[in-house]
């Protein structure tokens, strides 16, 4: 039976490193620590990679959707933008109203009074 190194597991799965690293952390890659040229290393048996395989192909899953739902959907987002709206050009107002006279005018007419 063959084994993997994280580097070729990854490779295999298309996915990073720290991604395998992470996985084996959470249990869901079954690997095995042995000494290797440069410290302990994971390896990867052939059966662990397939398993990590599938559960990395992800079937798409849909819905089918009304179109009156989308309808209801879109005119609730309408409604909020336009709330959010009328509060900005309040807020925009209430900024106006407590900029004092001397803040509105131009930098230089500022220092030249």
């Amino acid at each position: 039976m063959e084994e993997y190194t994280i580097a070729q597991a990854a490779q295999a799965l298309g996915v990073s490193k720290d991604t395998i690293r992470r996985r084996i952390r959470k249990g869901e890659i079954p690997a095995e620590k042995k000494p290797g040229p440069y410290g302990d290393m994971y390896y990867i048996k052939e059966q662990g990679l397939a398993q990590a395989a599938e559960i990395i192909e992800v079937v798409a899953a849909s819905r089918p959707v009304e179109v009156q739902e989308i309808k209801q959907l879109f005119d609730a987002l309408q409604n909020e933008i336009g709330q959010l709206r009328e509060e900005l050009e309040q807020l925009r107002g209430q900024l106006q109203l407590q900029k004092p006279e001397e803040a509105r005018r131009s930098w230089w007419k500022f220092w030249g009074k």
